[in-house]
């Protein structure tokens, strides 16, 4: 076999290689837009927790500065001023428990990629194809020259004498 189709086979090996990483591998196109889609939706998380604090903090400050706002979160807990008198009502519920929003947790999925030893083995796989096609292309150019000298034999009866 000429060293033209063992260069050739090799350089496609390494062409499939490098497509299948680049494409698929684990640095590849496909993990990479995989890590940006991950990255949108931490950053919108993120905005969604910045305003729940922005929110918290505002309430904070209204809890440490003014009577109205402090006397309005003791009745959601319950807490009456000593002169005042509660009526309870049949049919209507307590209020309920106050709880401030803190913001959901997400949970981030594992990322998708082509192994880089599968990468390797796919131009191996592509290297060794190529081999073996361009060996029975030789194969079938010997078995061609064998059957023309054969053929050649029987069909000149000059040389048979």
């Amino acid at each position: 076999m000429s060293r033209i189709k063992v260069l050739v086979a090799a350089f496609l090996g390494t062409l499939a290689y490098v497509f299948v990483s680049v494409g698929f591998g684990p640095e590849g196109f496909w993990a990479s837009q995989q890590l940006d889609e991950q990255k949108q939706i931490i950053s919108a998380n993120l905005q969604h927790i910045q305003q729940v604090n922005e929110n918290l903090t505002l309430e904070q400050k209204g809890l440490k500065v003014d009577p109205d706002v402090i006397a309005a979160y003791a009745k959601k807990l319950g807490y009456i001023y000593p002169d005042e008198k509660l009526i309870r009502l049949k049919g209507i519920s307590s209020p309920t428990d106050f709880v401030p929003e803190t913001g959901t947790p997400i949970t981030i999925g594992k990322i998708n990629f082509v192994p880089e030893w599968l990468c390797k083995l796919s131009g191996i796989f592509i290297f060794c194809c190529f081999m073996t096609i361009f060996a029975m292309q030789e194969l079938r150019k010997k078995l061609q020259v064998k059957n023309a000298e054969r053929f050649n034999y029987y069909e000149n009866p000059q040389t048979a004498i």
